[in-house]
């Protein structure tokens, strides 16, 4: 049951964003040792809508002007300066805080806002980021 509520609070995501674009039920859950919550998972996906996430960020791997979130957490990131780094909680944290910090290779610097460390408290950050991290 877990797992489907939180299929569905992702699907929800980019519904409505692109009128031709259908939801997109993909969030099988995050590794199978760590505890989803489903709440917040779900918090997550209504503050990356309302903040312009779904406007730049897939969940399905397609491409657009920012990357994919299907799979990111993890995995190694290959950078633009050519180095590499791990997807971790801390680089996603990096990553929206201070996106022009370490750019992801094959997307440019200054697509992303910079005021997120305004719009987001501490709370809202983690949601986002545990929503990034369910996305598989």
């Amino acid at each position: 049951m877990r797992g489907h509520a939180m299929a569905l609070a992702v699907a929800v995501f980019f519904a409505g964003v692109a009128t031709n674009d259908p939801p997109l039920p993909i969030v099988e859950g995050v590794a199978a040792q760590e505890t989803v919550d489903v709440d917040l998972v779900k918090r997550g996906v209504k503050l990356a809508r309302r903040s312009g996430c779904a406007t730049c960020h897939s969940l399905d791997g397609s491409r657009r002007p920012g990357p994919t979130w299907k799979g990111l957490y993890g995995q190694k990131r290959a950078l633009a300066n050519g180095q590499e780094v791990v997807a971790d909680e801390a680089y996603l944290r990096r990553a929206i805080v201070n996106p022009d910090a370490e750019i992801a290779q094959g997307f440019p610097k200054g697509m992303m806002p910079k005021d997120f460390t305004r719009k987001l408290s501490e709370e809202k950050l983690r949601a986002i980021i545990v929503l990034i991290k369910s996305v598989r």
